[in-house]
């Protein structure tokens, strides 16, 4: 190779060194404006890291004292019902003891009555016992002592309302007539259901005819009849219902009572006198 080839060579070598310099350098300098600008959006991250911890912070710290004020309140309302509650209890017992403390005081004034009321049918004051009754019933008993004053009661009365009958007959006797009448009244209203009532109600009948007012006799007995009645009462009731139409001249309702029981009690003792009470009826009408 001759010295003008070498020569071009080393100028082409030297060219191309020259152009990979520039090259080199422009690569240089676009990375080194690469750089600045990675430095310039990582300062920016940077600073939006910075600002969004601080956000991120300050809400942190705001979410914790909320949540902190709502437990806070939340236990507070807790405790606000758990102290109504107990003050609502308080209350509640409050109460049921002065209820026991009023029942006591009740119940011991109760047996203190109960004791009078024994002591009253002990003694054999059965009137003021039957008067006590009503008012001892009142008082807070137990349904066993209840049924016990009742059945004591009952037969108290049944007893007087018997002794009453018993005294009122022996009135009658006497032709007592008005003092009949009350006691018989008496044993009425001391017991209405007892068994000897409806004779008694026959008695206080012929109390009232002889003492001349047989419309109310009238309606005693008829009372009496319309209920269920044994056969030796009823007949008594009809024979005296009869006589007392005749004394004051309801002839027609005289001669039909008297008439009816010959017809329904024919071997009553009271038939005979029925009849002849027909002949003086039958005599009285043609008087009339």
């Amino acid at each position: 190779m001759n010295t003008e080839e070498e020569i071009g060579e080393i100028k082409k070598e030297i060219v191309e060194s020259r152009g990979l310099a520039i090259r080199t350098n422009n690569l240089l300098n676009s990375l080194a404006a690469d750089i600045k600008a990675i430095a310039k959006k990582q300062a920016s991250y940077e600073r939006r890291m910075s600002i969004n911890s601080a956000v991120a912070y300050v809400l942190y710290t705001v979410l914790i004292f909320v949540g902190l004020k709502l437990g806070y309140e939340w236990q507070v309302s807790k405790i606000e019902k758990e102290k109504e509650g107990i003050l609502q209890r308080e209350k509640q017992l409050k109460a049921e003891l002065g209820a026991i403390k009023s029942h006591k005081t009740a119940r011991e004034q109760a047996e203190k009555k109960i004791e009078e009321f024994y002591a009253m049918i002990r003694d054999g004051h059965v009137e003021n016992a039957i008067d006590s009754y009503q008012e001892i019933m009142k008082l807070p008993l137990t349904e066993t002592e209840k049924e016990m004053f009742k059945d004591k009661t009952n037969t108290m009365r049944s007893e007087l309302s018997l002794e009453r009958f018993q005294q009122g007959l022996n009135l009658s006797r006497q032709k007592k007539w008005k003092e009949a009448e009350e006691y018989f009244r008496q044993a009425i209203a001391l017991k209405e259901d007892a068994t000897h009532i409806a004779s008694v109600r026959l008695e206080l009948a012929i109390a009232l005819r002889l003492q001349g007012r047989q419309k109310e006799a009238i309606v005693v007995l008829s009372d009496l009849l319309g209920t269920t009645l044994d056969r030796e009462i009823a007949d008594d009731a009809t024979y005296q219902l009869g006589v007392c139409y005749a004394e004051v001249h309801k002839i027609d309702e005289a001669q039909k009572t008297l008439k009816g029981l010959i017809e329904k009690f024919p071997g009553s003792q009271w038939v005979k006198p029925s009849r002849e009470m027909l002949v003086q009826i039958h005599g009285m009408k043609w008087e009339l």
